[in-house]
């Protein structure tokens, strides 16, 4: 005999907070900000370590981007289809690198599954929720799919636990109407169970026993408990499946598409270069050298306009180091003489460096103090330029 192993439930789930299931074109999401399927069942989350993470709501973690560390980074969905995640310093630390045409939109569905729609689907993260793990919970309006999304097993209003066919047929169901607000869990014992908003257990598969056994709907019908490799239990419904997709449908396309929001603060564009002298140190037997950089720069994106350098000894070395994902070509240069010193100065003119690169010039001459100075290419404004000690 199997025992029917049941929780004592105090009150409802809470309902997830009303949110937008889309993010538009030029859409961006800042820290703690989300975007959550239409039934309330997934949420995608920018969370404050800068990582964009899909979650089963109240429950466990599906998909990621991978970018926890970058604190304070936000997720932007871009005109040509894109969507990135950008560091407070400007720079992506991830994207989907998609393309698409017309006015992009990422849509958070019910399936379980992100998609990037231009207006065809371009980009998705392949999440649609084909089983239940153990701790997972069906709410009333959630639902699990097939690999196919030709069934769907669904936790009505009513209380009834349902797995319909595409053609909208009843195959199976735990007979639990009648309790509006029932909720079904597939519990760390193994247990398949419904439960009312408040009391004891409405239906169970009495799998109990079977610890950290998953609950899977198949393509050809069947939905099956399994402990490991076993089926434990299934509704015995293979092969009785008909009908179309079940699956979430396209968002209707945009055709125009919003003006992008102005950035909080405004991006500036300098094209007049910008000199920025590096400080002269006052210690004794320093080399004085004057050398001035100006600068231009797109957003994220800075050029070397020129680097001029004052009168200093024949006899000077000159040592540039770059440490950053914006570096172009070599990351370490270095001249000796003063005819050297100059041709490399006249080699940096173009480079481009991007936000959170730092670029260390290091000047030496026999007899004098070494001067150092670091620059930090910064994301829309000039760079910093710090004199270092020895």
């Amino acid at each position: 005999m199997t025992t029917l192993a049941v929780l004592a439930v105090p009150a409802v789930l809470p309902a997830a907070a009303a949110a937008s299931s889309t993010l538009g074109t030029y859409g961006t999401l800042t820290t703690n900000q989300a975007i959550v399927s239409p039934d309330g069942h997934y949420e995608l989350l920018m969370q404050s370590d800068g990582n964009l993470v899909e979650y089963i709501v109240g429950g466990r973690a599906i998909w990621a981007s991978g970018t926890s560390g970058d604190t304070g980074s936000h997720a932007v969905m871009q005109t040509g289809g894109n969507l990135a995640v950008y560091n407070p310093a400007g720079a992506d630390v991830w994207s989907s690198n998609s393309r698409g045409t017309g006015c992009p939109q990422l849509t958070i569905q019910n399936d379980g599954n992100v998609v990037i729609y231009s207006p065809r689907a371009i980009w998705a993260t392949h999440t649609v929720q084909t089983m239940m793990q153990p701790g997972d919970v069906l709410r009333p309006g959630w639902s699990i799919y097939s690999p196919s999304e030709q069934l769907q097993l669904i936790m009505q209003s009513d209380g009834n636990l349902v797995l319909y066919d595409g053609a909208g047929k009843p195959l199976w169901a735990s007979g639990t109407d009648h309790h509006p607000g029932a909720w079904a869990t597939m519990q760390t014992d193994g247990n398949l169970v419904v439960y009312p908003p408040s009391g004891h257990a409405l239906w169970a598969s009495k799998t109990n026993g079977d610890r950290g056994s998953y609950l899977a709907l198949q393509s050809d019908g069947n939905l099956v408990i399994y402990d490991g490799s076993k089926a434990v239990w299934d509704t015995a419904t293979n092969g009785k499946a008909s009908g179309g997709s079940l699956g979430p449908k396209p968002p209707a396309a945009v055709t125009s598409c919003p003006a992008p929001a102005p950035p909080p603060p405004p991006d500036p564009v300098v094209t007049t270069p910008v000199s920025t002298p590096v400080p002269v140190p006052v210690a004794p037997h320093a080399l004085a050298v004057r050398l001035r950089i100006s600068w231009t720069w797109n957003h994220a994106t800075t050029r070397l306009h020129t680097a001029k350098i004052g009168s200093f000894p024949g006899r000077a070395q000159i040592f540039v180091q770059c440490r950053g994902k914006g570096c172009p070509g070599k990351h370490n240069i270095s001249a000796h003489g003063a005819r050297h010193v100059r041709r490399l100065l006249k080699r940096l003119r173009g480079k481009r460096y991007r936000a959170g690169d730092r670029v260390l010039i290091v000047l030496k001459a026999p007899g004098y103090l070494p001067e150092r100075a670091m620059v930090m290419i910064r994301n829309g404004r000039l760079p910093e330029i710090t004199l270092l000690g020895d």
